[in-house]
Parts: structure tokens; C-alpha cells; sequence
């Protein structure tokens, strides 16, 4: 027989239900408890980043006028007034978030002075540009550089420095563009002492301006520099920097190099190479330099090139004739370059873009000119004759033997016949 049957279980189940409703009110109990302290912990940590940005805005405002401070002339940073919202001056561009200076574009400004030390207080910097300022006779900072470790973009261009470049900009790790270049032609302001092996270092470098920046301490050693750290070059400007030795044709076949200057450095030597298709030159400029041999017949590959400019070269053979696809071409010059020599092909003058040719002492037979031009001036050739479909309709006006002829038409097809043979300085075709 059970001797549990009949026995009243009321009170065991009440102790149960007390017991559940005590760990339920304890539990909710800890939950308000903890959602509190995590309550007070946000507001605590909005507090501390509240007084960070404060502190950082005080920081980079204070950089500034330190800055605006070692200037000279600040006419044109008349709104860089203290206690107000550094973020609107004149030149600068601060992040969304943290208000960080992350531009400092102060080109055009004509501030002269010196650079405060400050600058490199401002280390979320990302782009600095001080171009076309008056800094006549001041020297770029050695140090401090390694604190703008945002740097991407660099543009010192004609702003009046002299003196070393300093190694310090080695330390610039992620930076795609760099302008150290230099509008006069007549004097090397600034001058790299040092090897290029830092660019090693600037594996991020696109765009590079030194032109008239004296190299010569080691100008042999730039060009395999540039190949052997395989930069992602689009852009290289290096006129007038006392480069020499052989230009590698590995430079020339950088499938992103879409812009390349080097010309005005005599002592430099080198051959075009095969063009690809996969390329994307715009503008390729060797004048006053020592490359020689043919113009490859690749050339025509070059299907984005505007500009060829390969003056006083020593270039030789004849033109291919696959220069005539070059349909965007707008400025061709090969004028002194006495080793060339052949027809000029009849293809060259249906490129509707074509608006200057320059072939001063370059080709030495008679070369037929053939074109559709409203207006066409020939220059420095000595004028043989000028036929047309409807030649009644082509006025000519002779300017001398040596100096040319004009030559209008009212949309007819003209030829002229040039004598380069008789020709002092060759001659120039303009278009519409």
C-alpha cells in the first residue's frame, strides 16, 4: 500500500513557486544592475572621446596659426582666426567624424617665410600642397617628415625652395604623388644628394615631377632605380635633371605609364622599344636627348598618344607608316633629327587631330603635303608649287623662298609640294 497516498502536497508546491519567483526577481534585479553599469561605462566613454576631439581640435588649430605665424605674408589666410572653426580656412579640409586636418592646400598664396615645425603636428594629414609660393632661399625641413605617415599626396612645384632634398620623405610610405619640379629651366634650385634607393620605400608612388631638379650625383643610377623597384608609375616628369647613362626600355613599356618627360637631358641615351597595345601613353616627350635608331613600326600602338615630341634626337630611317594610326595625335615634332630620311607617309595628313608638325632639318626628300585644311601653313620650306581639284578656288600667297606660303581654300583638297632639300628650317603644318 503507497504511504504517500492521500498526503496534501499543497505546501511543497508554494515553497517551489517562492523559490522561482525569488530567482526571477533576483535575476531581473542583476540585469537592471548590469544594464546600468553599461548605461554609465557609453556616457563615461562619450565623455572621454567628447574631450579627445576637443583636445584634438585645440591641437590642430594651435598647428596652424603656429603655422600661419612663421609666414611672412598671410593676406590671402585672412580667415585663419583663432577660436573660430579651423575646419572652413582658407585651404584646409577636415574629416567628418574626428575633425581632422586632412588637406592643407595652400598653393597660389604667395606666402613666403618659413615653414613652422608645427606642420608635422597635423599627422592625419593626407595631402600637402605649398606650389607657386615665394619660400626664395629657404631649405625643406629635414626632419619631422616620418610623423606624416598619411601623406599621400606631396606638391612642392615652384614654390621657391633651394638646397637638398631631404632624405626624410623616404619615410613617406603611401605616397601615390610627389612634386618636387621646378618651372626654370636656367637654374637647379634643388638638388638630390643622396642615392635613389629610398624609393624603394614609396611602392605606392603613381605620379613623380623632378623636373630641373639637379640628379646629377648619381643621375646614372634614377633610371634602373625606377625599374628594379617596379613603381606603378602613370606619371614621370624628368626634364632638365642631368640624367645619363641608357634609359631602360622597361620604362617605356610600364603598362600604366600614361605621361613621360624626359627630355633636356643631353647625356641620357637610349632606343624605343616594341609597343604593346595594352598601353596607355598620352604624351611622350625625349627632345634634346641622345636616343637613336628607327621609330619601331609599333609605334602605331599608341593608339591614346597626343603628343610625341622627339626633337633634336638621333633618330634615323625612314617614318613608318603606322604613324598614321595614331587618330588622336594633336602635336607631332621630329624636327632635327638630320639621320631621318624618306617620304613622309601620305597617311600622316589624314589624322583629323593633327593641329602642329614640326619636321625642321629632318626629312630630306620631297615630300608630298596632302590634307583638307581651310587654312595650312608650311613654314620655312621653299614653296615649289600649290595644285588643287578646282584650283581656282585655292588662293596662294607666296612669303618668300625660305619662308613659306598661306595657303586658304574653300574646302577643296590642296596639295603642297615642299622642297625640303631648299629648306632652312623645315617646315609646319597648322590645321583648323
Amino acid at each position: 500500500m503507497n504511504s504517500t497516498k492521500g498526503r496534501n502536497h499543497g505546501p511543497i508546491i508554494c515553497q517551489r513557486r517562492r523559490k522561482e519567483e525569488t530567482r526571477d526577481k533576483s535575476r531581473r534585479c542583476r540585469d537592471r544592475s548590469r544594464r546600468s553599469v553599461e548605461k554609465r561605462t557609453s556616457e563615461t566613454l562619450d565623455e572621454a572621446a567628447k574631450k579627445r576631439r576637443g583636445w584634438r581640435a585645440t591641437a590642430e588649430s594651435s598647428a596652424l596659426l603656429q603655422l600661419k605665424r612663421g609666414f611672412t605674408f598671410t593676406d590671402e589666410l585672412n580667415t585663419w582666426i583663432p577660436e573660430t572653426n579651423y575646419c572652413i580656412w582658407e585651404g584646409v579640409t577636415c574629416d567628418d567624424q574626428w575633425r581632422h586636418v586632412i588637406s592643407l592646400n595652400l598653393s597660389d598664396k604667395h606666402i613666403n617665410g618659413t615653414i613652422h615645425p608645427s606642420l608635422f603636428n597635423l599627422t592625419s594629414l593626407r595631402t600637402l600642397v605649398f606650389s607657386n609660393n615665394v619660400f626664395f632661399g629657404k631649405s625643406i625641413s629635414d626632419y619631422g617628415w616620418e610623423r606624416l605617415a598619411n601623406l599621400s599626396i606631396l606638391v612642392l612645384h615652384n614654390a621657391g625652395f633651394v638646397g637638398k632634398i631631404p632624405v626624410g620623405l623616404s619615410r613617406l610610405t603611401k605616397l601615390t604623388s610627389l612634386d618636387l619640379s621646378i618651372s626654370s629651366f636656367e637654374f637647379h634650385n634643388l638638388s638630390f644628394t643622396v642615392k635613389p634607393t629610398y624609393l624603394r620605400n614609396m611602392s605606392n608612388l603613381r605620379d613623380l615631377y623632378l623636373d630641373n631638379v639637379d640628379l646629377s650625383a648619381y643621375g646614372n643610377e634614377w633610371c634602373s632605380a625606377l625599374v628594379n623597384f617596379t613603381l606603378p608609375l602613370e606619371v614621370l616628369s624628368m626634364s632638365n635633371c642631368s640624367l645619363f647613362g641608357v634609359f631602360p626600355k622597361k620604362i617605356l613599356q610600364l603598362r600604366n605609364l600614361r605621361y613621360l618627360d624626359i627630355s633636356n637631358n643631353p647625356m641620357l641615351y637610349g632606343s624605343l622599344p616594341d609597343f604593346s597595345l595594352d598601353n596607355n601613353f598620352g604624351s611622350l616627350i625625349l627632345s634634346d636627348t641622345n636616343f637613336f635608331g628607327n621609330l619601331p613600326n609599333t609605334i602605331g600602338n599608341l593608339m591614346f598618344l597626343r603628343n610625341l615630341i622627339l626633337s633634336s634626337c638621333q633618330f634615323s630611317g625612314r617614318l613608318p607608316s603606322s604613324i598614321g594610326n595614331l587618330s588622336k595625335l594633336v602635336i607631332l615634332d621630329l624636327s632635327n633629327n638630320s639621320k631621318l630620311h624618306g617620304p613622309i607617309p601620305s597617311s600622316l595628313f589624314q589624322l583629323s587631330e593633327l593641329s602642329i608638325l614640326f619636321l625642321a632639318l629632318s626629312i630630306l626628300v620631297k615630300p608630298w603635303i596632302t590634307g583638307n585644311y581651310n587654312k595650312a601653313r608650311c613654314t620655312g620650306g621653299y614653296v615649289k608649287d600649290v595644285v588643287g581639284d578646282r584650283p581656282h578656288e585655292c588662293k596662294a600667297r607666296a612669303g618668300g623662298v625660305g619662308r613659306g606660303l598661306e595657303a586658304q581654300g574653300t574646302g577643296t583638297r590642296c596639295k603642297v609640294l615642299v622642297d625640303a632639300q631648299d629648306a632652312e628650317e623645315g617646315h609646319r603644318v597648322l590645321g583648323n
